[in-house]
C-alpha cells in the first residue's frame, strides 16, 4: 500500500479497512442478482467466521474449503485468520527489549504508482504493485493491444488480496521495455481486472527503487506477554541459583593467606565505598570481624564511570584451590548449531557469577581486605579459578538437550529455522532459567534479530562476519615498538585468522621478528605487513554456518615454504562456500621433504585441523589436491603400495579412520593454492577453524611417531656396512645424486635430459629425502662412490645370485643393481668352485656293433705338455689309435 508523507498508523488501518470493504463490497454487488431482500434487524446479522462477511452462515460460506495463507489450515480466509502476530524487536535497539516492529510502509504518497513502458512496442501506463507476485492485465486491454498473441496455458491459481480466485484466461510472453532496458515477462490475463499491474518480478528485473521504508509504531503486546508468563526472569531483583550451592575445595597443603588492603585512589574512594554499600545491601558481601584468608582488591573504572570491585585471588587462594575441571566449549561446537537459524536472540544473566551461593566455609575462603574492613563474599565471585567450570557445568546442565541454543557462561543464544520454531525454544529457555532461579539483565537483551553479535563475531542466517566493534581495536593499535607488543597485537589478530584466507602471506615478515635469534628491528616491510592486515581486517568477509548434511569438501596444497588447507560446503543452490581457511608455514626438517611427502603432509594437516567436521560422517568427504601421485597412494580402493616411503604408508593408515573420497584438481583451479604459498607459522596458530584446536579420533595414529633422521640411521646403521655419516658425505659428493635431491625438494620436470638422472625419474614417486640422504620408499639409494664396496658386502656370504638379489633389495637400490650383482657373481671364482655339481642324467647304453670299424669314437686330449692328440677307439674291438696333432682345426683334422 502506498502513502502520503505524514501518513499515522491509525490513519493507514483506517484507510485500509475502507478500501478493502468498497472493493468487496463492489464484487459482491456486481455478482449479485436483482432480488428484493427482506429487511434484517441489525441485531440479527452475524459474521461468516471463515470469510468475514455477514450475508451467510459459516457452514454455507463457499470459501469453507480454502487454505489460510497465514497459518496454512482450512476452513478461513487469511483475514479472520486467529494466529497471533509474534514481532520482533528493532535490529540496533539496545532498550529494554520491550517494543517490537508491526508493518512497513512502501511509499511516501497516497496515489498509485504509476510507471510508463513499451510492451510490444506500445507505450502504455502499469501500476506498481510490490505486493503482486506475477504482472497481470485485464482481458480487454489485452484483446484491444495483443489479441494477434497467442495465450499459453498456465495452471497457476491466482487469488486476490482477500483470498477470492481470480479468472485466469492465460499467459502472454511479451517484450517489456523501459528506461532502456528490454526484458521478456510473462504477463498473465485476467477476465475482470482494472488496471495493468507490474509485479515484483518487474521490479527485480529491472532493478526498481522504490521509495525508502518507514517503520511504523511498534508494540510491545508479544515481549509484555512473554514478561508477564516469567515474571522471576525478568525481575529486578539478584537471581538465585537454586539446585545447590558452591562449595570450594583446598589442597591438602594450603594454609592461610591473609593480605593487608591496598591503598586505594583517592578519587575513587567513594564510589568504591558506594560500591561496596551496594553490594552489602544485595547481599553479596557481608562484614566480618575476623578472618584468616584475605584478598586485595583491585577497582576498575567503568565506562559509565561506576566501579566494579575485583578480589585479587592469584596471591592467595587461587593457587591453593583444588580448580574444578568442566570444559568451556569451543567457538567451533558452539557455532555448529546455529545452521538453519533465521533469527536470533540473546539472553545476557544479570550479575552472572553472583547467583550462585556459596556455602559457609567457601565464603570464609573469599574474604576481602578493603580501606572500610573486612568483608566475606556470599555469593560465586569474578576471580576465582574454578568459576569458570563451576559456571559453566550449571548452565550446561539446564540448557541440556535443547536444539538451536548455544551458551558459553552467562551469554546464551536461541535461534530458530522459523519464527514459530524461535518462539518454542525461547519458552524452553526462560523456562528452565526461571526453574533454576536465574535473572536476566533486560537492558543487554536481545528478541528476534536478523543479526547480532556474539563472542565477536556478527551473526546473521547467512554466516559469520567480523564484528565491526571489535575489529575497531585492532585497526587503531599503534604499530608494537617490542616483540611482547608484536605478540599482542598477533594475539587479537589471530582470532579472526579463519576470516582472512592470505593472512599469513602478510604476517611472515612480522612472525621473523618473533625468533629467538632475530633481533628487533622494525623496518619498511614490517610496517608494510602491520597496515595490510589492518586492511584485510578490515574487509567483509562471509564463513558460511557449517551444514553436516552438506557435501563436505576439504582443498588442500603444499609449496616448499608452507600448507594451505580450506573446507567448504555445497550449498542447496550449488555454490560452494567456505566454512573454514587454515595455513602454516614448514618448519626446517619439512622444508627437505620431497614435493609428494610435502602434499602428503599438506593433506594430514587438513584433516587434523578440520578433524571436528570431518571424522565420523557418513557420507564422504572430498579429499581435493593438485598432486596426481597421491590418488594412487590415498586412494581407499588402491590400497596402501608397498613401495611407498614410510611416512606415507603412515600417513595412508592415519587416513583409513575417515571416510573420504580423494580427487586431483588442477593447480589453477585449486583455491588452497594461494593459502599454501601464504603461510603461517604452526606454533603462532595461525591455522584451523574459527578458532579450535586440533583433537584426534579414537584409534588414530601418530603419524609423527619417528623422528626422520633417527630412522635413516636405524636403516643404514642396522642393513649396511657403512654409517650414516659416510653415506650423507659420499651422497653430497655425488653430482648426480645432488641434482636428484634439487629435484625430490623443488618438483620433477615434464622431461629429463640427462640419461644418468632418467632412471631416477622413472621411479621418482618413492624417493624421498631423509637426514641428507636419498631413499627409495624404506631403501637407501647408494651414491656411486660406494657401490663396489656395497656390492662386496652383500656377497660377502656367497649365497647365489637369486639370494643376493632379494637381500640387496631389501636393504638398499641404485640404477642397473640386479645386473652388477649378477655380473660379479658369475665371475666370482670361489662361487665356480662351491657351484654343485649339475644332476646326472640317465645312462643310455649304445647299440653293439655287428662288426669291428661300425661305429668309431673320437676326441681331443690334451694339452699334454703343450700337445694335443686325437684318439680314436672302435667301438666294436676297443681298437686303439692315438695321432699326435699340430692343430685341432676342421682341416687339419
Amino acid at each position: 500500500m502506498y502513502v502520503q508523507a505524514g501518513l499515522t498508523f491509525a490513519r493507514a488501518v483506517e484507510l485500509t479497512e475502507s478500501l478493502r470493504s468498497a472493493r468487496a463490497a463492489a464484487a459482491a454487488s456486481a455478482a449479485a442478482e436483482t432480488v428484493v431482500t427482506e429487511l434484517v434487524p441489525q441485531s440479527a446479522k452475524v459474521k461468516c467466521s471463515v470469510c468475514g462477511y455477514s450475508n451467510h452462515k459459516a457452514a454455507e460460506c463457499r470459501f469453507a474449503s480454502y487454505t489460510c495463507r497465514k497459518c496454512n489450515k482450512k476452513g478461513h480466509l487469511r483475514r479472520m485468520c486467529k494466529r497471533i502476530n509474534y514481532v520482533v524487536t528493532e535490529e540496533n535497539d539496545e532498550g529494554d527489549g520491550d517494543d517490537g516492529k508491526i508493518c512497513n510502509i512502501r511509499s511516501l504518497r497516497g496515489e498509485p504508482l504509476i510507471e510508463a513502458v513499451c510492451v510490444n512496442g506500445i507505450r502504455m501506463n502499469f501500476e506498481i504493485d510490490s505486493g503482486s507476485a506475477v504482472t497481470v492485465m485485464s482481458h480487454d486491454t489485452y484483446n484491444e493491444h495483443f489479441k494477434n498473441i497467442p495465450l499459453l496455458s498456465t495452471n497457476k491459481k491466482l487469488l486476490s488480496y482477500s483470498g477470492d480466485v481470480l479468472g485466469c484466461a492465460g499467459r502472454a510472453q511479451l517484450l517489456v521495455e523501459w528506461r532502456g532496458r528490454a526484458r521478456q515477462l510473462d504477463v498473465y490475463v485476467v477476465r475482470d481486472g482494472g488496471p495493468p499491474l507490474l509485479s515484483r518480478d518487474f521490479i527485480a528485473q529491472f532493478e526498481l527503487q522504490l521509495a525508502p521504508v518507514y517503520k511504523c509504531a511498534t508494540t510491545r503486546d508479544t515481549l509484555k506477554l512473554i514478561q508477564e508468563q516469567y515474571p522471576a526472569v525478568f525481575s529486578d531483583k539478584l537471581g538465585q541459583f537454586n539446585k545447590y550451592k558452591v562449595n570450594l575445595k583446598l589442597k591438602e597443603s594450603a594454609h592461610p593467606i591473609f593480605f593487608k588492603p591496598r591503598p586505594v585512589a583517592f578519587a575513587l574512594r567513594e564510589k568504591v565505598e558506594k560500591e561496596i554499600n551496594r553490594l552489602v545491601g544485595l547481599g553479596v558481601l557481608r562484614p566480618v570481624e575476623h578472618s584468616d584468608y584475605a584478598s586485595p582488591i583491585v577497582p576498575v573504572l567503568k565506562r559509565d564511570g561506576s566501579i566494579r570491585i575485583c578480589a585479587d585471588y592469584s596471591v592467595t587462594i587461587n593457587k591453593q584451590l583444588v580448580v574444578e575441571q568442566h570444559p568451556l566449549p569451543t567457538v567451533n561446537e558452539l557455532f555448529f548449531k546455529l545452521y538453519g537459524g533465521q533469527k536470533f536472540t540473546k539472553l545476557d544473566l544479570s550479575m552472572a557469577y553472583g547467583q550462585f551461593c556459596l556455602d559457609e566455609e567457601s565464603q570464609k575462603l573469599t574474604c576481602i581486605n578493603t580501606h572500610k574492613g573486612i568483608f566475606a563474599y556470599t555469593r560465586l565471585v569474578f576471580g576465582l579459578a574454578s568459576g569458570p567450570s563451576i559456571f559453566q557445568r550449571a548452565m550446561d546442565t539446564v540448557l541440556a538437550g535443547l536444539d538451536g541454543t548455544l551458551c558459553l557462561l552467562d551469554d546464551v543464544l536461541i535461534t530458530g529455522r522459523n519464527d514459530s520454531e524461535h518462539l518454542e525454544r525461547l519458552h524452553q529457555v526462560l523456562q528452565r532459567l526461571q526453574d533454576a532461579g536465574f535473572v536476566l539483565q533486560k537492558s543487554k537483551c536481545q528478541f528476534f534479530q536478523d543479526e547480532i553479535n556474539y563472542l565477536g563475531s556478527t551473526i546473521n542466517k547467512e554466516g559469520l562476519r567480523k564484528s565491526p566493534d571489535k575489529i575497531k581495536a585492532i585497526l587503531k593499535a599503534p604499530a608494537p615498538t617490542n616483540v611482547s607488543q608484536l605478540r599482542s597485537f598477533l594475539g587479537l589478530v589471530n582470532y579472526y585468522r579463519n576470516f582472512v584466507p592470505n593472512a599469513s602471506c602478510i604476517l611472515g615478515p612480522l612472525y621473523e621478528l618473533l625468533k629467538k635469534e632475530t633481533k628487533w628491528r622494525w623496518s619498511k616491510l614490517h610496517d608494510k605487513a602491520f597496515n595490510e592486515i589492518k586492511k584485510m581486517l578490515a574487509s567483509d568477509n562471509v564463513l558460511a554456518h557449517f551444514n553436516p548434511n552438506a557435501n563436505i569438501i576439504l582443498t588442500v596444497d603444499a609449496s616448499p615454504n608452507g600448507l594451505g588447507a580450506i573446507l567448504s560446503q555445497v550449498s542447496s543452490d550449488g555454490q560452494e562456500k567456505p566454512i573454514s581457511f587454515a595455513s602454516r608455514t614448514l618448519n626446517d626438517a619439512e622444508k627437505r621433504y620431497s614435493q609428494i611427502q610435502k602434499e602428503a603432509t599438506a593433506i594430514i594437516f587438513g584433516v587434523r585441523r578440520f578433524h571436528q567436521y570431518l571424522y565420523g560422517r557418513s557420507n564422504p568427504f572430498i579429499l581435493r589436491t593438485d598432486h596426481k601421485p597421491l590418488l594412487s597412494i590415498f586412494g581407499p580402493q588402491r590400497g596402501i603400495p608397498e613401495v611407498s616411503a614410510n611416512r606415507l604408508q603412515r600417513y595412508a593408515i592415519f587416513l583409513s579412520g575417515y571416510n573420504y573420497v580423494i580427487e586431483y584438481v588442477k593447480s589453477a583451479d585449486n583455491s588452497a593454492d594461494y593459502l599454501s604459498r601464504a603461510s603461517l607459522p604452526d606454533g603462532a596458530g595461525a591455522c584451523g577453524g574459527r578458532g579450535g584446536g586440533t583433537r584426534r579420533g579414537a584409534g588414530a595414529v601418530d603419524v609423527d611417531a619417528f623422528d626422520s633422521a633417527s630412522y635413516v640411521c636405524f636403516v643404514v646403521q642396522g642393513a649396511l656396512p657403512i654409517s650414516v655419516t659416510e653415506l650423507r658425505n659420499a651422497t653430497s659428493n655425488d653430482s648426480i645424486l645432488r641434482e636428484v635431491i634439487k629435484y625430490i625438494q623443488n618438483g620433477w620436470p615434464k622431461k629429463i635430459i640427462n640419461a644418468e638422472v632418467k632412471p631416477y625419474y622413472l621411479c621418482r614417486l618413492p624417493l624421498s629425502v631423509e637426514n641428507g640422504c636419498v631413499m627409495r620408499g624404506h631403501k637407501v639409494v647408494i651414491p656411486g662412490s660406494l657401490r663396489h664396496r656395497i656390492l662386496t658386502e652383500l656377497h660377502s656370504s656367497h649365497m647365489g645370485i637369486v639370494k643376493t638379489k632379494a637381500e640387496a633389495r631389501s636393504r638398499c637400490w641404485f640404477p642397473g643393481l640386479d645386473d652388477a650383482l649378477e655380473n660379479m657373481i658369475s665371475s666370482c671364482e670361489v662361487c665356480m668352485q662351491l657351484r654343485p655339481t649339475p644332476p646326472r642324467t640317465p645312462v643310455c647304453p649304445w647299440e653293439y656293433p655287428p662288426q669291428p670299424f661300425y661305429r668309431v669314437h673320437l676326441d681331443f686330449l690334451g694339452p699334454l705338455n703343450c700337445r694335443m692328440y686325437l684318439v680314436l677307439v672302435d667301438a666294436y674291438s676297443k681298437w686303439l689309435e692315438v695321432y699326435e696333432m699340430a692343430s685341432t682345426t676342421t682341416s687339419a683334422v
